[in-house]
């Protein structure tokens, strides 16, 4: 800022000072350079008009300004504290808008003493609500965002051009944009700004009507943002900087008179900041917040975390995140051009611009106003010292030009780039924020959540893990233990309600194993008496754990859920609500009552409308310029994140438990995919929603395997192995770059013995992560299917000699990790799989050489499980050839290949050109079109297709046994009627199993599309003991599940197949592959290729002889019926005829 000796108002030394500055040029050399740096183009080109072009391009960027701070502030609200603001809104709205003093919102703090220092605030955004919604509070931002821009660009002299205003102001936008949002941080960065620009207008303009607009400021500010002595600070800093520039004679003002009126108008603030209903008690807000709320976040969280991350101070790390590191620059920035202004240089702006960088050091939330500080000082400084040093010449130099436009036009498309990046949603927000109007999906998903939480509670009193979830359920009528409000909560003794939180939540967790190192144990875990104790003092009989995303709050959920103290009522896409397993008798009639029941959820309602689920089109890749300029959204909505749950039950299960029970494992698994085709339903490009519902038919395929072999059945394998694999292939249509993914197609490929599928995508997953296997010691890893543990012992036990390069065994060990084994068994299984492809496929191509039928060929290569070969030879061999046989044999080995999309398109158009069933003979177009048609979730056709080729089955076994009638044999030697016997008995068992499959998995369409009725009756019909099938006994467990009885005199008995519904109940979780089918693999009329060496590939890479494969049942490609029938279906029918 310059002093009044150089502002141009009354100083006459002011064209010396410039011509001074100005260089000193003779006037030979001056006519030379107008001449050579004129513009002959230009000739009507005057310095005026240029000058006059850049205030209008000026113009324009300001605005522009305006607009992309709008548009930052054109958020999804994601932090809770707003909800919490607009509840006290509510509640002052409808209890005489006076604050009381005490705190009426919590269970452990209520009556407590509680000052309300955001009152007003709060009841302005209790009434954006009630105008507008949630999408209220995003344009209440939006208001605030232009209106701190506007003073922002406003702060300037006008008689100098201000682009240097516009860059200054747009440095200050990543340091203020988190907090852009409905809350008081919101009134601080309006109220900082409005001193600012009042302050700026005094000192240039001596305007003294403006100057008293202060108090009012102060006023209202005062009554809505506790952290309004901010605004006092301004006036403070500044005016003490300015009287010690008047002694020194570097006055700011230009008057006596006028430094009178500003501290009087001071004076006046301070006396305004004390109206409110607080009164003295105002003057100790900076103590209460820097000494006590403050320093309750840090002593609560310990580590500057990104949710909390403003408590903290700038020394405590994470100084590249781009709002500390931009109000750092900024600040650096503002001292530069004091610097360069030295000579018309402003104390108070020194004073101003080093308090409030200490203060931003000290706390980083003080960052966000200083960065408003920042941007004036630099705007005020850059403005002056320009000023003073631009030339005055009557002729233009093609720098001048450049910098007038070019310049200008660089800032208008970086600010127009900035403001599309940011709807683009590509830069990653602060708090899960993203563009929009509202709540942001999670918190939106954690509202709904918790609303019908509290809705089915015992009563409001809960008891939360984290201070964040307090806030949502103040909103929905609920009283936390504890809210982001931690400041209350602190004390000492038993008053500490803090340190009482932080060891109760430890508390209600399971006691950590002995196995556990001693620095990882926390000696205040899985102590009953002390959540009981503290439960009991404040009347809390219900606890609720967080499921929202982001990171959902499993490890406590699954430590509640194992424990016998805690009982689950409710369950949803954002929160599990326990409820104590003691009490009195009529809060343990409310548990018994609510307690949940997903087995009737999964297996006896039926779902709304299931037909508006299915999808009219397959997942796709969006294009490079969606992807560049909407970006992605990778928030999980309800829908989904409630899949996620079940998915995540399931996968506990199986690796550290609970041990799930079958009945409540099946359960899980069609929850989970019902609910993530309702989620794709809406979201038929999202590559989270197919990963989930591919994760959900893994588990259904391995529980339907386990649960057959219990009970010496058979499991539609093929069925789920095609479900996963459409799930799976859209999933990688769509992310086609996720690691993850491949391996778990390479999973699903090698359970399912497809093995240059499963070589294909290991592959691809270590060119996508670079993956290289240590090096480790001869033997430490034999096989690769060996576990952590087995790879360990293997390492510990090697005494056959020293390991390689002179290591110990203890020193290899120290080195190995469970990601090395990973890679290693990876690596091996890779190296496995590659030598048996590679034989394969010499032995393939010399066949073909010896001119033998590529699609026998292929068939062979196929049946051997090696797809993706098969698929080679007949694009090779058959280009453009479209005979049926061959075409439906391409689709199969499609679907296989995970490429759903493609064999639709070859499928349907072959089903398009005849019907497919109804026509007494099955097609063999009908099984492959089913499987695929499952991956647009249309049931209904996927239900007739099953229903229409089992009725065409049992027309063709009538029309057989009526062509086995001795009428139709007069002439055969062997008697007629033992022949007709044995025929139609082999022929019925056939028949029945056959029937019996494909009516299973219409059934079982049935049941994932949520209408169980009619699934009910389907399986009844299989399960009846004239249903010679070894799917009998799942027919028959699922028939129990979905509420329906079994037929007199069937077997197992109901007790056998299925015992009580505890969600712990046992069951023995053999290795899949012991419960396979017992039926051979399809066989065909095509050679078989030999095998050298006879060995092939296990799940993880071990050698496994081809005999011993198991077989997934597929459509056999000759077009013959190959569902999961076979011999072993006839005798187990036989059997349960003779015991029926």
């Amino acid at each position: 800022m310059t002093s009044s000796a150089d502002d141009p108002q009354h100083s006459p030394h002011l064209d010396e000072t410039k011509g001074g500055d100005a260089p000193t040029v003779g006037a030979d050399s001056a006519s030379e350079a107008a001449s050579t740096e004129t513009l002959p183009d230009d000739a009507d080109l005057t310095p005026e008009y240029l000058a006059e072009e850049a205030q209008r391009n000026d113009f324009v960027l300001r605005w522009l300004f305006v607009l992309l701070a709008i548009i930052c502030a054109s958020m999804t609200v994601a932090d809770s504290a707003v909800l919490r603001h607009a509840k006290f809104g509510e509640t002052l709205a409808s209890n005489g808008l006076v604050p009381t003093g005490v705190d009426s919102f919590s269970a452990t703090a209520d009556g407590h003493s509680w000052l309300q220092r955001s009152w007003l605030f709060d009841l302005v955004s209790w009434g954006a609500y009630s105008a507008a919604g949630p999408a209220g509070w995003t344009i209440l931002a939006m208001i605030g965002a232009g209106f701190v821009a506007w003073l922002l660009v406003s702060t300037r002299r006008v008689e100098v051009d201000s682009w240097w205003v516009v860059v200054a102001s747009a440095l200050a936008l990543p340091a203020i944009i988190p907090q852009l949002v409905a809350t008081p941080e919101l009134i601080t960065l309006c109220g900082t700004a409005t001193t600012l620009w009042l302050l700026w207008q005094y000192r240039l303009y001596a305007c003294e009507r403006k100057i008293w607009l202060l108090v009012l400021v102060m006023l209202l500010w005062g009554n809505m943002d506790p952290r309004a002595f901010l605004g006092l600070s301004v006036l403070l800093l500044y005016g003490v900087g300015e009287a010690i520039g008047a002694a020194i004679g570097r006055a700011g003002f230009f008057e006596s008179g006028q430094r009178r009126t500003y501290w009087i108008v001071t004076a006046c603030c301070v006396l305004a900041f004390f109206i409110s209903p607080f009164g003295w008690q105002q003057f100790l807000a900076p103590v209460e917040l820097y000494g006590s709320i403050d320093a309750a976040f840090r002593d609560y969280f310990g580590a500057p975390k990104t949710s909390v991350r403003e408590y903290f101070p700038v020394w405590a790390g994470h100084l590249t995140d781009l709002p500390t590191a931009a109000g750092l620059f900024l600040g650096a920035v503002a001292l530069v051009t004091i610097g360069l202004n030295g000579r018309r240089l402003d104390p108070g702006d020194i004073l101003l611009t080093v308090g409030f960088f200490l203060l931003g050091l000290i706390t980083r939330r003080e960052l966000a106003p200083a960065a408003l500080v920042f941007a004036a000082v630099a705007s005020w400084n850059g403005q002056s010292w320009r000023r003073a040093v631009v030339r005055t010449e009557d002729t233009i130099r093609r720098a001048d030009i450049v910098f007038a436009r070019g310049g200008r036009l660089v800032t208008a498309i970086a600010l127009i780039s900035c403001g599309l990046v940011v709807l683009s949603g590509r830069v990653p927000a602060f708090d899960s924020r993203s563009p929009g109007f509202g709540l942001s999906i999670a918190l939106e998903t954690a509202v709904a959540g918790y609303k019908d939480a509290v809705a089915e509670a015992y009563d409001a009193r809960m008891f939360n893990f984290r201070p964040a979830e307090g806030d949502v359920l103040i909103w929905v009528g609920a009283k936390p233990f504890i809210d982001t409000r931690l400041g209350l909560y602190q004390g000492s003794g038993d008053d500490d309600l803090l340190s009482l939180h932080n060891t109760v939540r430890y508390s209600m967790l399971a006691e950590q194993s002995s196995e556990e190192t001693d620095e990882s144990k926390t000696p205040r875990r899985g102590r009953p008496e002390i959540w009981k104790q503290a439960f009991d003092r404040f009347s809390i009989s219900q606890a609720i754990n967080r499921l929202s995303q982001p990171d959902p709050d499993y490890f406590v959920h699954f430590d509640l859920l194992t424990s016998p103290e805690w009982r689950m009522t409710v369950l949803n896409a954002a929160a599990s609500v326990f409820c104590r397993a003691d009490g009195d008798e009529e809060f343990r009639e409310y548990v018994r009552k609510n307690s949940l029941n997903f087995i009737d959820a999964a297996f006896r309602q039926n779902l709304e409308n299931p037909e508006t689920r299915e999808r009219a089109a397959w997942g796709t890749l969006r294009s490079g310029f969606e992807q560049g300029l909407i970006g992605r959204d990778e928030t999980i909505p309800a829908e989904l994140a409630l899949a996620g749950h079940f998915l995540k039950h399931l996968e506990s299960g199986e690796r550290q438990g609970p041990r799930l029970g079958p009945e409540i494992a099946l359960a899980f698994c069609y929850l989970a995919i019902r609910n993530a085709n309702e989620f794709l339903m809406t979201n038929p490009d999202s590559n989270a929603g197919y990963k989930s519902l591919g994760l959900a038919y893994h588990y259904l395929g391995l529980w339907e395997t386990r649960i057959a072999e219990k009970l010496k059945g058979s499991a539609p394998r093929s069925l789920r192995f095609y479900e996963s694999l459409n799930a799976l292939g859209q999933a990688r249509v769509i992310k086609p770059d996720e690691p993850e993914l491949y391996l778990l197609l390479y999973e699903t490929y090698v359970r399912n013995n497809r093995l240059d599928l499963a070589l294909d995508a290991l592959t691809t997953h270590q060119q996508l992560t670079g993956e290289q296997a240590p090096e480790i010691p001869d033997g430490a890893l034999n096989d690769a299917n060996k576990s952590v543990a087995d790879a360990v012992n293997d390492i510990e036990g090697d005494s056959s000699g020293d390991p390689p390069n002179g290591e110990s065994a203890s020193e290899a060990l120290s080195q190995l990790t469970a990601q090395d084994i990973a890679a290693v068994a990876r690596e091996k299984a890779r190296k496995a799989l590659r030598d048996r492809v590679s034989q394969v496929e010499t032995q393939v191509y010399r066949a073909i050489a010896q001119d033998a039928e590529p699609f026998n060929v292929a068939t062979a290569a196929w049946q051997q499980g090696f797809t993706l070969l098969a698929l080679r030879l007949i694009d090779e061999s058959y280009p453009g050839v479209e005979r049926p046989e061959l075409l439906r044999f391409k689709a199969l080995l499609l679907l296989e290949a995970a490429r759903p999309a493609e064999a639709y398109a070859i499928l349907t158009n072959l089903v398009a050109e005849r019907p497919i069933y109804g026509l007494g003979e099955p097609s063999p177009l009908l099984e492959p079109y089913a499987m695929v048609s499952v991956g647009l979730g249309q049931y209904q056709l996927v239900t007739d297709l099953w229903l229409g080729i089992a009725n065409d089955v049992a027309e063709r076994s009538i029309r057989d046994v009526l062509f086995a009638s001795p009428l139709m044999h007069l002439n055969i030697a062997e008697p007629p009627v033992i022949k007709l016997h044995d025929e139609i008995l082999n022929l019925a068992s056939r028949t029945t199993a056959q029937v019996g499959s494909y009516r299973l998995n219409a059934a079982l369409s049935e049941l994932e599309a949520g209408r169980v009725e009619e699934a009910r009756e389907l399986f009844a019909q299989v399960a009846s003991p004239t249903a010679r099938s070894s799917f009998t006994p799942l027919a028959r467990f699922y028939l129990l599940l979905t509420g329906g009885e079994l037929p007199k005199n069937a077997t197992p008995s109901n007790e056998d197949v299925l015992g009580n519904a505890d969600l712990f109940g046992q069951i023995d979780q053999t290795d899949e592959s012991a419960a396979e089918e017992s039926e051979p693999k399809p066989q065909s009329d095509s050679p078989e290729i030999p095998s050298e060496g006879g060995d092939q590939v296990s799940e993880d890479g071990s050698a496994k002889s081809i005999e011993d494969r198991p077989a997934v049942k597929a459509p056999r490609p000759d077009g013959v019926s190959s569902s999961d029938e076979t011999e072993a279906d006839e005798s187990t029918a036989e059997d349960e005829d003779r015991e029926g």
